[in-house]
């Protein structure tokens, strides 16, 4: 049966047909109370089920506990629906498994259980006629989804986040939103990414890809900025890449999104208070717990908080060669933003001091952003910094994207005019950039 269709030419403008849920045999439908028995036990006993840990007698077994602690006599005829729509579970994503299954698709959006929607080259595409059971299905799809992801959403703890495999989830519990919960799906679509791989897609020309190698290698500081869906962490994860292996690398995540082919990378994870309101974990905890590990490099998710941007900027104005990422519409933005923060972090400093400090953390910010005439990914800006002589930080432009409304589009490339470049002819590197 056809579950879906993407047409050609527009499709992210296009709503995605499924086939109406009423169509299926109304013998098939389960009562509440023997729904509820198979949610709980998929709930609690997901992992085993999935890796085949479980008989058949097993799994009978079990079905009959939970009914006898719920006080439900099952028939036999129950007993076989049950099995059958536990061992149907082939993937934690449920009915939205076909859209996480779609390259076309960055994110799914689920406001309600009949309210499914995606994202397609930032643009908001309805599912139509693709939709939850009943809203109690709905919300323990989500109990079991966040399970899987090892977190939990409640009254106390309105909003999760987590990750299963390359898909980070997000919710936001129905007691702070209408019609809830909220459900959002961000899919990572690169197990693993290189620079090549990127310049592929038409991020950037292979030069200006080449240029950040080459500031990597020089131990340089890079700030990627951007606005949500513009491809940071991508951009991060190709460059994290090309560090040398002979280097420690920890990277620090909210969530688990930065995954590295590099033998010596350790993952620090923060975490939110308990219920009790102790045991937080901040980024700015795991950035100086990360001083004490032996590190080369640190890469932090994103800079988010003053306190996060403060240890940041410190550490790798230390010496530190660090990559993060930061929301920031422009280079200028970002630098503006990362003053800010840190201004709210040493409320009795001037903002010529943030910025010299900056200058002497950061070697480059680039700017990333979606091309409005051909919908694509680019590196829109490049600019090195540095502390200035007249002035607080010296700004230099070496990379600016250009397009035209017939969907023209080029980059300015300067390389010859980065102030690394004797570092990098130090180390041996000679690219055909930099004398041009």
């Amino acid at each position: 049966m056809k579950r879906r269709t993407f047409l050609d030419g527009d499709s992210d403008l296009l709503p995605i047909e499924f086939e109406p849920s009423s169509t299926k045999s109304p013998t098939a439908r389960l009562s509440n109370d023997i729904r509820s028995l198979s949610e709980q036990i998929l709930l609690r006993h997901y992992d085993e089920i999935r890796k085949g840990e479980l008989t058949e007698s097993e799994l009978v077994e079990l079905i009959y506990e939970y009914a006898e602690t719920q006080g439900i006599i099952l028939q036999l005829s129950d007993v076989e629906i049950i099995k059958k729509e536990i061992l149907k579970e082939e993937t934690p994503f449920g009915i939205l498994e076909p859209l996480i299954s779609n390259p076309e698709v960055s994110d799914v959006i689920v406001s309600g259980w009949d309210k499914i929607f995606t994202i397609s080259n930032r643009r908001v595409v309805p599912c139509n006629n693709l939709q939850f059971e009943s809203p109690e299905v709905y919300k323990n799809f989500v109990d079991r989804l966040l399970f899987k992801a090892g977190t939990f959403c409640n009254t106390k703890k309105p909003i999760a986040d987590g990750a299963i495999g390359h898909v980070r989830i997000n919710c936001v519990h129905e007691s702070i939103c209408q019609d809830g919960p909220y459900l959002t799906l961000r899919i990572s679509r690169f197990s693993s990414v290189s620079l090549k791989d990127l310049e592929e897609k038409g991020l950037s020309q292979s030069s200006i890809l080449d240029y950040l190698r080459c500031l990597i290698l020089a131990q340089k500081t890079i700030l990627i900025a951007g606005e949500v869906g513009t491809g940071k962490t991508t951009l991060v994860r190709a460059l994290a890449n090309t560090i040398p292996h002979s280097e420690n690398i920890v990277v620090i995540e909210d969530t688990p999104e930065i995954k590295l082919d590099h033998p010596y990378t350790r993952y620090l994870l923060t975490r939110d208070a308990n219920i009790e309101s102790i045991g937080e974990i901040t980024q700015s905890h795991c950035v100086w717990a990360g001083m004490r590990m032996g590190m080369n490099r640190i890469i932090l998710g994103e800079i988010r908080d003053p306190k996060a941007a403060e240890a940041f900027i410190d550490v790798c104005a230390s010496g530190h060669a660090g990559l993060s990422t930061i929301h920031a519409r422009s280079c200028q933005e970002a630098l503006s933003r990362l003053c800010l923060l840190l201004s709210r972090a040493q409320k009795f400093t001037d903002e010529g001091a943030h910025l010299r400090h900056i200058g002497l953390a950061v070697g480059a910010i680039v700017h990333l952003n979606t091309c409005p005439v051909t919908k694509k990914r680019r590196v829109f800006e490049v600019i090195e910094v540095s502390p200035g002589v007249d002035q607080p930080i010296k700004k230099r432009v070496i990379a600016k994207y250009n397009f035209k409304s017939n969907g023209d589009h080029y980059w300015e490339f300067h390389g010859s005019l980065t102030q690394y470049k004797e570092e990098i002819l130090d180390l041996g590197l000679n690219p055909s950039w930099i004398n041009q």
